[in-house]
């Protein structure tokens, strides 16, 4: 366990949050502003391009859509002064990774490659609703990976985009790490063992994971973790983090998720200071560090071209 906690040792790299959803819906209220306050570092900043979802863009065309949030965000950075990270050697303070949160909008390998030329650099494959790439955890059919997702994760891993399998079905899942190795990764899930459904992984499916040098975002809401106190949810990630001490990082899902699902104490960004001091409680300070910061930084600096 950790000898104390000092607000100065805590660096946070966040694999997963929906600000930009958050600025979308509610208007930009400075909160990126304080993030450093709040130990944070790096986090991806997801665009979610399901039409319809969003008021905004409810007869607006996916890909247009996702180009647009792009451009939104370089914005939203240059406002604060953080900066959109390219390579992985760019990944560090006060850096900003653009993720799309599946690939609705994508028709032809063409269409990754523009969003790709414009700043993007993580690709999920899918929500929770199918599409051309492949099947959603909430597929009435698992059909797994197409041809045309074979197609669409080649090109993003021959680019230096990094692949995302949150929402993914499991054949979803088997189907890409059958095949690729290296730059795959689950942004923000939870574990069946504490809360048994499909959107959360299994043991063996983080196993699977860490034989491919991935890592594993855990994200900290009652839809991942169960109806659990913090200090349990705290108790039994930290159990996982010794067990896969690279693989296991952040992945909060942060502004993407309503106030029922919220864990109390852990509900959001500025609630960060208080759970790495409920981790420091279970874990030494070498873990504490590859937990919320080196595993997602040594990832992106290997595989984000």
């Amino acid at each position: 366990m950790s000898r104390g906690f000092t607000l100065s040792a805590m660096r946070i790299l966040d694999l997963h949050q929906d600000l930009l959803h958050h600025f979308y819906r509610h208007g930009d209220d400075g909160i990126l502003h304080r993030y450093p306050d709040y130990g944070l570092e790096s986090f991806v900043m997801a665009i979610f391009p399901f039409r319809g979802y969003y008021e905004s863009s409810a007869v607006e065309d996916p890909f247009r859509f996702a180009a647009r949030s792009v451009e939104n965000i370089y914005h939203i950075a240059d406002k604060y002064g953080w900066r959109v990270a390219l390579r992985g050697d760019e990944v560090g303070e006060r850096s900003i990774i653009i993720g799309l949160e599946g690939g609705y909008g994508l028709e032809d390998a063409s269409d990754l490659g523009a969003l790709h030329r414009l700043g993007l650099r993580l690709l999920g494959l899918v929500w929770n609703r199918d599409n051309l790439l492949c099947a959603s955890w909430k597929s009435s059919r698992d059909y797994g990976l197409t041809d045309f997702g074979y197609e669409i994760v080649k090109e993003a891993l021959g680019r230096g985009m990094v692949v995302d399998l949150a929402h993914a079905s499991d054949r979803t899942f088997f189907d890409v790490l059958s095949v690729f190795e290296g730059g795959v990764m689950v942004s923000h899930t939870g574990f069946r063992h504490m809360n048994d459904i499909e959107r959360n992984i299994t043991l063996g499916m983080l196993e699977e994971i860490a034989s491919k040098d991935g890592i594993v975002g855990v994200a900290f809401a009652k839809l991942f973790l169960g109806d659990v106190s913090m200090e349990r949810a705290v108790r039994e990630i930290s159990s996982i983090v010794r067990d896969f001490p690279d693989t296991m990082a952040v992945g909060s899902d942060f502004f993407g998720f309503g106030k029922s699902l919220e864990i109390p104490s852990m509900g959001s960004v500025v609630d960060f200071p208080r759970i790495y001091r409920a981790f420091s409680r279970h874990l030494d300070e070498e873990l504490l560090e590859r937990f919320f910061w080196r595993n997602a930084v040594d990832f992106f600096r290997r595989f984000m071209g």
